[in-house]
């Protein structure tokens, strides 16, 4: 049988068994901020060595009466799971269908901690956990944890880089000058005193270089506070630089019409006006 404990206990899956997996590095930061509260007692369950039997052949197995017994006399459980080719992994399905039907999991309330390399992260794979978990009963938690880029977030000890560490420098300086909320602030207002300027026509001198360094520097920002706009330097560099030329060319082309109407000759401007059929209805 799991020791009992008094006050909260606390069970972790992990659901990756490669060694040095990020699973459970992530893992390992959950199962700490738990440790700091001493009503909580908190284990952390790793597969990889509980010799679980396939679906079906040992329902009788020790490790599946073992992993039984945990959650069983669990009050919460955390399931963690990497995302391979689009869902969950096969050892967290193993760990779900030795669980026993019906599932010790019923009733139970349950967080879901996914990881990515990908830069939106395990949204897919939790989606699919979250309605498997639901599926059996379980009382899954309305927001799930998903670590997006996560080669990116821990270094080989599994300690967490420092935000901005490692990524661009305009997101860098911002994130430690001013922290990430206020620079979405500055971001939302210098996007609507871009739009404001473009539709009313005023202020263009000044508005499209704005814009220009904006569309270049922007998906900069976003990337160092991992955003969803994964830029320059993530796996998605082609969808980064298509959104950045997408910005880029209405204000390559805005600037060009502007340069054209600063450098035009009044004698043109007056020849212009001159030939316009609307003026020679007029006269």
């Amino acid at each position: 049988m799991a020791p009992q404990s008094n006050g909260i206990r606390v069970v972790v899956i992990n659901g990756s068994v490669r060694q040095g997996n990020y699973t459970g590095k992530a893992a390992a930061l959950v199962v700490d901020e738990f440790k700091r509260y001493p009503q909580v007692h908190v284990k952390e369950i790793l597969p990889a060595g509980m010799q679980l039997p396939l679906p079906g052949t040992d329902a009788n197995s020790p490790a599946t009466k073992q992993l039984q017994d945990e959650v069983r006399a669990a009050t919460a459980i955390v399931l963690a799971t990497p995302e391979y080719h689009g869902t969950f992994s096969s050892v967290m399905k193993l760990v779900i269908e030795n669980l026993g039907f019906p599932s010790v999991l019923a009733g139970k309330p349950v967080a879901l901690l996914g990881v990515a390399a990908g830069s939106i992260g395990a949204i897919k794979s939790l989606e699919h956990l979250r309605g498997v978990c639901s599926h059996i009963g379980a009382v899954v938690l309305p927001l799930a944890a998903s670590i997006a880029n996560v080669q990116k977030v821990f270094d080989a000890d599994g300690r967490v880089h420092r935000l901005g560490e490692g990524g661009p420098l305009l997101g860098a300086v911002a994130g430690a000058m001013v922290g990430p909320v206020p620079v979405a602030v500055i971001v939302a207002l210098v996007e609507t005193v871009i739009a404001l300027g473009l539709l009313s026509g005023r202020g263009l001198r000044f508005l499209l270089p704005i814009g220009i360094a904006y569309s270049l520097g922007v998906w900069a920002t976003a990337e160092a506070f991992g955003g969803p706009y994964s830029a320059m330097g993530t796996g998605v560099r082609g969808n980064v630089i298509g959104n950045v030329i997408v910005y880029l060319v209405p204000f390559f082309f805005l600037s060009v019409g502007l340069y054209a109407r600063l450098t035009e000759t009044p004698a043109r401007r007056v020849s212009s006006s001159a030939s316009s059929p609307e003026l020679s209805r007029r006269r």
